[in-house]
């Protein structure tokens, strides 16, 4: 007698958009093992990754709910973000003769993919700075550490913050100005901010553990997964840089595909959230099987 494993981990799972008070509509795109969603400056567009067989970026179409490939080849693309101008999406990929790499694309599908710069380490494309000019990676050394990739160079990365903990799941500030992370120096993850490009001016946000920082739109607000909740603080830069009480929104019943070094979800510019919801039913049981003989 046993029971089958839990047949919601097939069924795929949708984008969501959610309300300030956790009220949730599915978006029309079908449901699949989406990951590490990210909105587009303009808040029509979402790149993702499609989890499973084919492991490669997508992008849909919120209104519509279509489904774009954007990146092709054998191996897994996966972090996806955005220009700030909304025309190209870079990530992180392994190849079979690459251990791994940076590419980047139009979302129009207009040519073939370009190779940025190729990579000994695991890696994930975290941000893309608003003057364009930079990415953000996090490359696994004996942790994640967080690098800088000058677009304008000879594309090759620099350290921004590396230490002897995981420095992960970070994002740039809509000013460029600050980028948030999370590091477990404390010894739990918890959220910081750091002066970005030249670090310093480090202030911790969260202080009873906290993952998956994202800023709001106007830069006023970041947004965090802790204590079973989304919750938000107020950050202030003028001057030394502070934050606000931390502020819990909405239980957060929402997926967190991969976990770790992954961020889950994304805000749209009018403040509202997308989530990755599960398909299946916790706690529902479906059938025992029993075997005879």
């Amino acid at each position: 007698i046993y029971l089958p494993a839990n047949r919601g981990e097939s069924q795929g799972t949708r984008l969501a958009l959610v309300d300030r008070a956790g009220k949730a509509s599915v978006l029309a795109t079908e449901a699949r093992d989406f990951s590490d969603p990210r909105i587009s400056p303009d808040g029509r567009s979402v790149a993702v990754h499609l989890q499973g067989d084919q492991n490669d970026v997508w992008v849909t179409d919120v209104a519509r709910g279509t489904l774009t490939r954007l990146s092709y080849a054998g191996g897994e693309d996966e972090t996806p973000a955005w220009s700030p101008d909304g025309r190209t999406v870079a990530w992180a990929a392994a190849r079979a003769d690459l251990l791994r790499a940076v590419y980047r694309r139009p979302v129009d599908g207009s040519g073939s993919e370009e190779l940025i710069c190729r990579l000994e380490n695991h890696c994930h494309v975290r941000d893309w700075s608003s003057d364009g000019h930079t990415l953000i990676l996090e490359i696994q050394g004996k942790g994640f550490d967080i690098w800088r990739l000058n677009l304008q160079g000879n594309a090759a990365p620099t350290v921004f913050l590396q230490t002897a903990f995981n420095e992960r799941n970070s994002r740039l500030s809509p000013n460029g100005r600050w980028l948030a992370y999370v590091s477990d120096e404390s010894g739990r993850d918890e959220v910081y901010v750091q002066a970005f490009p030249n670090g310093g001016s480090k202030l911790q946000v969260s202080s009873s553990g906290a993952d998956q920082p994202v800023w709001s739109r106007d830069g006023r607000f970041i947004f965090f997964r802790g204590g079973g909740m989304i919750q938000e603080t107020a950050f202030h830069e003028e001057g030394a840089p502070t934050v606000g009480a931390a502020k819990a929104l909405f239980p957060d019943r929402f997926e967190t595909p991969q976990a770790g070094a992954h961020t889950g979800y994304d805000v749209f510019p009018d403040g509202r959230f997308l989530m990755i919801q599960s398909q299946a039913q916790p706690g529902v049981l479906e059938e025992i099987v029993v075997v005879l003989n």
